[in-house]
């Protein structure tokens, strides 16, 4: 294109201010000398075309970086992503491996002592033999250590093999104080008192006709320790009640031998001297 038409060209678009121009038809008559011919029209749309491109590449750069830098960001995520579910995954593997081994370190139960009463059952000797008995319960401990971790747990279990008399005397100890017994020996040295004595059965004898209420002794406690002895040297009831009016306090002795009171059983007598007692307590803190 010549300098003259870059010069119409240049004119006309200063004129329209870049709206959109009609194009004169091929047989229309003349117009002045300025008038835009077909090749000025593409020359006008060829240089907006050019403006407009130039437009959009500038706006296009940054939303190209934009997105560049979202996709390395999404990239950055997805691999984070991956990395949290391997964790989990790993986590919910390593769990159950774990129970199991806890479980398989846990010692095989050993079998359990047979309950010790320290009763006599074939007019002989206790069933079963204490000894014996004592050696079973080391045994089970020993064996089974990891089952009871503290000495509350081991006297405790000792507890649950012991009945009868055996409970009864155990029991004579606890009434003060629950937690007398601190470790299973202790439990197991108490029992060894009685039933590991020779003579255990002589020194029960004598232990009670000894036996007297003192003023120090309420009367549950002191009641504990005749029925243990008695159950022990199998003493009939009849021979109880009489016995038990005996070594009571001198005051209850005097009430109930002022009293009406048919005392036919040692249930009756029992609960009519725990009464007493406590009468007695409740006048002496009163004064």
């Amino acid at each position: 294109m010549d300098s003259i038409n870059t010069q119409r060209v240049e004119k006309l678009l200063k004129k329209t201010g870049g709206r959109r121009i009609s194009v004169v038809p091929a047989n229309a008559p003349d117009g002045p000398e300025d008038a835009p011919t077909p090749g000025d029209i593409k020359n006008i749309r060829l240089q907006e075309a050019k403006k407009e491109s130039t437009r959009l590449k500038a706006e296009l750069i940054p939303l190209r970086g934009e997105l560049e830098a979202k996709d390395e960001r999404i990239a950055q995520l997805d691999e984070l992503l991956m990395l949290a579910e391997q964790q989990v995954q790993q986590s919910h593997e390593a769990t159950p491996l774990s129970s199991a081994s806890l479980t398989t370190k846990r010692s095989a139960k050993f079998l359990d002592p047979p309950v010790f009463t320290g009763e006599i059952t074939d007019g002989k000797d206790m069933s079963p033999k204490f000894e014996p008995w004592v050696l079973h319960v080391h045994d089970k401990l020993q064996m089974n250590q990891d089952h009871f971790k503290m000495n509350a747990a081991k006297t405790a279990y000792v507890f649950t093999c012991l009945s009868g008399d055996a409970m009864d005397h155990i029991n004579s100890y606890r009434a003060g104080d629950p937690n007398y017994f601190k470790t299973s020996d202790s439990v197991l040295n108490a029992l060894r008192e009685i039933y590991n004595n020779p003579n255990r059965r002589e020194n029960a004898r004598i232990s009670f006709r000894e036996l007297r209420q003192d003023t120090k002794t309420p009367f549950p406690q002191f009641f504990s320790e005749f029925i243990r002895l008695a159950r022990y040297l199998q003493f009939p009831e009849i021979l109880l009640i009489e016995d038990l009016k005996e070594k009571v306090l001198p005051s209850m002795q005097k009430v109930l031998s002022g009293s009406s009171e048919d005392f036919n059983t040692l249930t009756k007598l029992k609960d009519r001297l725990i009464c007493l007692d406590n009468q007695q307590h409740n006048y002496f803190a009163l004064r």
